[in-house]
């Protein structure tokens, strides 16, 4: 699974969450991504898109120099609206039909595997494994986003149970640095773990707020998902880490909208452009400005 690069020839791939960049649409950012240095971008699946529509955004995103290196299931709807099964299925189609090498996956919010809507995940993500391989497709899990003093026990919340669970079912796995950072895991201990099974990184900082943890606007504002270098999370080090073991996966922006504030061009070129230029000085052992 563990595919390795020569850092000499070959950076680390730099690619941004199309949510990062709401409200605006897709093809209107590209422009400015291919500007400030970014290899391609991680598709968010809308809740509802055809094949016909999923290959003209693809046409027009390879248009402008990018990849698309990986979908994201959608993160619109919830429950019985978008139940996570039919989550998982739809950003497999929509990967397929873009020509995506990787598709990241959210797990249960579920104590347990004993429930029915746990269950159907499994028996979906199962099916789509069995379909990802022939076409050539890594599925991944992102690890979970939770609080263990304030959020309860999910069935795959912990790094170990993570790293276990997809080396059974052969599945990739996305580490996400704010999540890790909220669920208290050193980082470097973390990629450790994930490091066999690991083929995407969704980057991005995190700030202690203490008992504003508990609001999930304050925690939204002030905490997670922040821009790397305006933290606590030791991202320079993780960065130099992935560089220097030949990780082959993408570094993946994936930050507030508001941080990257996409309805000002100028602005977000800047900001941008700061972004790419961390992950470059960090790579090569250098301290990023901010950092």
């Amino acid at each position: 699974m563990e595919i390795k690069r020569d850092l000499a020839e070959h950076p680390l791939r730099i690619s941004i969450s199309t949510f990062s960049l709401f409200p605006l649409p897709v093809p209107a950012v590209m422009p400015l991504l291919r500007a400030a240095g970014l290899d391609g971008v991680e598709l968010v699946a809308p809740p509802v898109v055809s094949r016909p529509a999923a290959e003209r955004l693809a046409a027009r995103i390879r248009s402008h120099g990018l990849e698309i290196l990986s979908v994201h299931q959608t993160l619109l709807g919830a429950g019985p609206i978008v139940p996570l099964w039919r989550r998982a299925e739809d950003a497999v189609q929509l990967a397929l039909a873009v020509g995506a090498p990787r598709v990241v996956l959210h797990a249960p919010h579920r104590p347990d595997r004993s429930g029915s809507a746990s269950a159907h995940w499994l028996e979906t993500l199962l099916r789509l494994q069995a379909l990802a391989a022939k076409a050539g497709l890594t599925l991944s899990i992102e690890n979970a986003d939770r609080n263990p003093a304030l959020d309860p026990p999910e069935v795959l919340g912990e790094m170990a149970a993570l790293a276990e669970f997809a080396a059974a079912h052969g599945l990739g796995v996305t580490l996400d640095t704010c999540h890790a950072m909220r669920n208290g895991v050193d980082l470097l201990v973390g990629y450790e773990l994930l490091r066999p099974r690991l083929v995407n990184v969704h980057l991005s900082d995190w700030r202690a707020i203490g008992a504003g943890e508990r609001s999930l606007i304050r925690r939204s504002l002030m905490a997670n998902h922040r821009l790397p270098g305006e933290g606590q999370a030791p991202l320079a080090p993780l960065l130099q880490r992935l560089a220097a073991d030949g990780y082959a996966g993408p570094v993946t922006l994936e930050v507030n909208p508001w941080a990257l504030q996409p309805w000002a061009s100028d602005r977000c070129l800047r900001i941008l452009q700061r972004a790419v230029a961390y992950i470059r000085q960090a790579e090569q052992g250098a301290a990023p400005e901010g950092a």
